[in-house]
């Protein structure tokens, strides 16, 4: 059996609180000198990551592998590039450990927000991320013939064509957009200069569903 063919019998579908520092400002006074006048107190608060802070291109350095929530494990790797206001993701999934057997690829983009440190994850700040489009991209006729049975796109799928899944969906990986109006909510975290997003093990498509932490692997500047 050629390598190909194995990798085919294996393939998956797949279906990060604030730091607050205080900084009062204390006058001390002598026993006998006459009552000061109040100063306040000048409080100053982490604004967590701003558009500058991410702004350019971040790609994954590893071949990374995550639960496909079926028992199996999900191969792929990510490239994002962000401007001020806008991100773009490409995503390529895999179907083996050395990410050297495409199964089928992601264009996603649109606006994005940051607002503020998280609350609850040390180092990570909330961001917001709609999609404009998204578009995907079938590799092995397996996958293909995956996306026409779920109604992903709107026309038959052919190996290497790409298609917008932007209104449809796909295999509950890609919400319908009338499902995600307000896009994901996220954490964004940068440490050590290494880009980390939310852990996506919950619908993000909802406040509710935001990452409770930090994803594990980090993305490094391009």
């Amino acid at each position: 059996m050629n390598r190909q063919n194995t990798h085919r019998r294996q393939w998956t579908t797949l279906g990060r609180g604030a730091l607050m520092m205080a900084l009062p400002l204390i006058t001390a006074c002598p026993k006998d000198s006459p009552s000061p006048t109040n100063t306040p107190s000048t409080e100053v608060t982490d604004p967590g990551l701003q558009p500058a802070d991410i702004e350019g291109a971040w790609a994954s350095n590893t071949c990374e592998a995550y639960p496909d929530g079926q028992g199996g494990t999900s191969y792929l790797t990510r490239a994002f590039d962000f401007t001020p206001s806008r991100w773009e993701l490409q995503l390529d999934v895999f179907g083996d450990a050395d990410c050297s057997f495409p199964l089928f690829s992601a264009l996603i983009e649109g606006p994005y927000r940051l607002d503020g440190p998280s609350p609850t994850v040390d180092e990570a700040t909330l961001g917001q991320f709609a999609f404009a489009s998204n578009v995907w991209t079938a590799h092995q006729p397996d996958l293909a013939a995956v996306f026409d049975a779920s109604g992903c796109g709107d026309e038959a799928w052919v190996v290497g064509e790409p298609q917008s899944v932007q209104t449809t969906g796909c295999i509950g990986i890609a919400h319908p957009a009338a499902d995600c109006p307000d896009g994901e909510y996220d954490l964004v975290g940068k440490i050590d200069g290494v880009l980390y997003l939310g852990e996506r093990i919950t619908d993000m498509c909802v406040e509710e569903g935001r990452p409770a932490a930090l994803g594990s692997f980090g993305l490094a500047a391009e």
